[in-house]
Protein backbone atom coordinates (compact mmCIF):
# COMPACT_ATOMS: atom_id res chain seq x y z
CA UNK A 1 0.00 0.00 0.00
CA UNK A 2 1.35 3.37 -0.99
CA UNK A 3 1.27 5.97 1.75
CA UNK A 4 0.63 9.63 1.01
CA UNK A 5 1.74 12.25 3.50
CA UNK A 6 -0.74 15.10 3.73
CA UNK A 7 -1.97 17.87 5.98
CA UNK A 8 -5.66 17.94 6.86
CA UNK A 9 -7.84 19.93 9.22
CA UNK A 10 -10.02 17.67 11.33
CA UNK A 11 -12.06 17.96 14.50
CA UNK A 12 -9.71 16.98 17.36
CA UNK A 13 -12.61 15.83 19.55
CA UNK A 14 -13.92 13.47 16.84
CA UNK A 15 -10.45 12.02 16.30
CA UNK A 16 -9.88 11.46 20.02
CA UNK A 17 -13.28 9.81 20.40
CA UNK A 18 -12.69 7.64 17.32
CA UNK A 19 -9.27 6.61 18.66
CA UNK A 20 -10.82 5.70 21.99
CA UNK A 21 -13.69 3.74 20.43
CA UNK A 22 -11.56 1.83 17.93
CA UNK A 23 -8.35 1.45 19.89
CA UNK A 24 -6.35 2.95 17.02
CA UNK A 25 -2.82 3.85 18.05
CA UNK A 26 -2.46 7.10 16.11
CA UNK A 27 -4.32 9.77 14.20
CA UNK A 28 -3.10 8.20 10.95
CA UNK A 29 -4.40 4.78 11.98
CA UNK A 30 -7.72 6.34 12.99
CA UNK A 31 -8.14 8.15 9.67
CA UNK A 32 -7.10 5.01 7.75
CA UNK A 33 -9.66 2.92 9.65
CA UNK A 34 -12.35 5.57 9.10
CA UNK A 35 -11.63 5.58 5.36
CA UNK A 36 -11.76 1.76 5.23
CA UNK A 37 -15.16 1.80 6.92
CA UNK A 38 -16.43 4.63 4.71
CA UNK A 39 -15.39 2.76 1.57
CA UNK A 40 -17.01 -0.47 2.80
CA UNK A 41 -20.24 1.35 3.70
CA UNK A 42 -20.36 3.17 0.37
CA UNK A 43 -19.77 -0.04 -1.61
CA UNK A 44 -22.55 -1.72 0.36
CA UNK A 45 -24.89 1.24 -0.22
CA UNK A 46 -24.22 1.09 -3.96
CA UNK A 47 -24.64 -2.69 -4.06
CA UNK A 48 -27.98 -2.41 -2.26
CA UNK A 49 -29.15 0.36 -4.58
CA UNK A 50 -28.26 -1.77 -7.62
CA UNK A 51 -29.97 -4.80 -6.10
CA UNK A 52 -33.14 -2.82 -5.34
CA UNK A 53 -33.16 -1.34 -8.86
CA UNK A 54 -33.16 -4.79 -10.49
CA UNK A 55 -36.52 -6.56 -10.23
CA UNK A 56 -36.46 -10.29 -9.46
CA UNK A 57 -36.69 -12.66 -12.41
CA UNK A 58 -39.58 -15.08 -12.86
CA UNK A 59 -37.25 -17.92 -11.82
CA UNK A 60 -36.33 -16.10 -8.60
CA UNK A 61 -39.99 -15.42 -7.81
CA UNK A 62 -40.84 -19.09 -8.44
CA UNK A 63 -38.02 -20.21 -6.15
CA UNK A 64 -39.21 -17.86 -3.39
CA UNK A 65 -42.74 -19.24 -3.70
CA UNK A 66 -41.69 -22.81 -2.87
CA UNK A 67 -42.79 -23.58 0.69
CA UNK A 68 -39.98 -24.62 3.04
CA UNK A 69 -39.65 -28.25 4.06
CA UNK A 70 -39.52 -27.85 7.82
CA UNK A 71 -39.45 -31.63 8.28
CA UNK A 72 -35.91 -31.63 6.88
CA UNK A 73 -34.81 -29.44 9.77
CA UNK A 74 -36.58 -31.50 12.43
CA UNK A 75 -33.94 -33.24 14.51
CA UNK A 76 -32.97 -33.52 18.14
CA UNK A 77 -30.75 -30.43 18.21
CA UNK A 78 -31.24 -28.36 21.33
CA UNK A 79 -30.69 -24.95 19.74
CA UNK A 80 -31.34 -23.03 22.94
CA UNK A 81 -28.54 -24.93 24.63
CA UNK A 82 -26.22 -24.76 21.64
CA UNK A 83 -26.55 -21.01 21.11
CA UNK A 84 -27.03 -18.15 23.49
CA UNK A 85 -27.29 -14.42 22.94
CA UNK A 86 -23.99 -12.56 23.15
CA UNK A 87 -23.82 -9.12 24.69
CA UNK A 88 -23.50 -7.41 21.31
CA UNK A 89 -26.64 -9.03 19.91
CA UNK A 90 -24.82 -11.61 17.80
CA UNK A 91 -25.31 -15.29 18.38
CA UNK A 92 -22.30 -16.92 19.97
CA UNK A 93 -21.75 -20.66 19.88
CA UNK A 94 -21.53 -21.89 23.45
CA UNK A 95 -19.31 -24.89 22.85
CA UNK A 96 -17.01 -23.08 20.40
CA UNK A 97 -16.54 -26.13 18.19
CA UNK A 98 -18.17 -27.23 14.98
CA UNK A 99 -19.93 -30.33 16.27
CA UNK A 100 -23.55 -30.24 17.34
CA UNK A 101 -24.32 -32.16 20.48
CA UNK A 102 -27.93 -33.33 20.43
CA UNK A 103 -29.85 -34.71 23.36
CA UNK A 104 -29.66 -38.22 21.80
CA UNK A 105 -25.91 -38.00 21.50
CA UNK A 106 -25.65 -36.88 25.10
CA UNK A 107 -27.51 -40.02 26.15
CA UNK A 108 -24.98 -42.12 24.24
CA UNK A 109 -27.06 -43.34 21.29
CA UNK A 110 -25.67 -43.10 17.79
CA UNK A 111 -27.33 -41.86 14.63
Amino acid sequence: MTKWKTTISIDRGKVEEAKRLTGAASVSATVDLALDRLLRAERLRRDLAAYEATPPTDAELALAAIPPRWDVLADETDWEELYREAGDGDLAQVRGRGTVETSERKRGSRR
